[in-house]
């Protein structure tokens, strides 16, 4: 059943700071349970690794261990049942297990606690901060509000592994192709504490709704920076590719696909993964040496066409490696 729980791991990823796979069943991040190290926040200690076939989850802060099953009820509720559901289901009929992993939960009436964001005035909190950011116009209907992050989840189903804060927060809603939501990423509007916070239902990107497979296919690591890309989807956290090739990328083919990551050449987690990328015969963007901006919103506020950016520096195949390997360097 390992394959069902590393279906499981990688929906839990991008709610797990600092998460990367370091080698086959053996995933390190730091602890949602405990906080992990308060001084260093580079410090990753929880791990989820293989014993006699099962997967079990540790930390080495807090001393805490237990099934893999434990922790995903742990961290939420919800996702432990669907887990359990495929698990007791994981027959030798494949017809039946490929009917299960398919199927995906919504979130009903999860925004009835949020403000569309096009309702607010021009002068709003909210409305500043996506006019600052100059997320296209486009997608402001698809964006909501709240003013007390906490009251808000508490209107919702989901129930968060530890104490939320009250701040206000920008709602990002993952809809599906029927518009029904499976996912939230909630965006701090200030630089205080953690930045995103996301719930899912489903490890499904942001922009599935409105994908068109037909063309020309980018994905990139967050919902916003996918705004500024044609026909582009946002992972919802670095984990684009993945060693065990389990995640909704591979859902695509591979030569119409452009992977993007962010312009961060010093480090080796982001490297690593670029040159997997290329390994498994996606396409990459390797940002030219005179971008400096970490990410695409940033290269849009200092004035860069990203589009005809990435376009211009998309590379496949052997090129790729060389690419990347002379971008390493610099």
């Amino acid at each position: 059943m390992i394959h069902i729980d590393i279906q499981y791991i990688n929906e839990l990823a991008p709610r797990l700071e600092q998460f990367t796979q370091q080698k086959s069943n053996l995933w390190n991040f730091r602890c949602p349970i405990c906080g992990d190290s308060q001084r260093n926040k580079l410090k990753r200690r929880a791990y989820i690794y293989e014993k006699q076939c099962k997967l079990n989850f540790k930390c080495h802060n807090c001393d805490i261990g237990m099934s893999l099953a434990n922790f995903i009820k742990t961290l939420d509720n919800a996702l432990y049942k669907r887990y359990c559901l495929d698990s007791f289901g994981d027959t030798n009929n494949k017809t039946i297990k490929k009917k299960k992993v398919q199927h995906h939960r919504v979130m009903p009436k999860i925004l009835k606690g949020a403000t569309r964001l096009n309702q607010l005035a021009s002068n709003h909190i909210a409305r500043q901060f996506v006019d600052a950011r100059m997320i296209p116009k486009k997608f402001h209907h698809k964006l909501y509000y709240t003013d007390n992050f906490s009251r808000f989840i508490d209107t919702t189903d989901i129930k968060p592994a530890g104490r939320l804060g009250r701040e206000p927060r920008l709602i990002i809603p993952f809809f599906d192709k029927n518009s029904k939501v499976f996912a939230i990423q909630c965006r701090a509007l200030n630089n205080n504490g953690l930045r995103y916070i996301t719930f899912r239902f489903d490890s499904m990107p942001y922009g599935i709704d409105t994908l068109d497979t037909s063309k020309k296919i980018y994905a990139v690591e967050g919902p916003i920076d996918s705004m500024f890309i044609n026909n582009c989807i946002g992972i919802g956290s670095s984990q684009i590719v993945t060693n065990s090739q389990t995640g909704y990328i591979y859902k695509f083919d591979r030569k119409n696909t452009t992977i993007i990551y962010d312009n961060e050449r010093r480090n080796k987690e982001i490297c690593a993964k670029i040159e997997l990328a290329i390994k498994q015969g996606f396409n990459v963007c390797i940002w030219p040496n005179h971008i400096k901006q970490k990410d695409v919103n940033d290269m849009v506020l200092a004035g860069y066409n990203v589009q005809e950016i990435v376009d211009n520096n998309t590379y496949s195949g052997l090129q790729a490696s060389l690419q990347m390997n002379a971008w390493k360097r610099i």
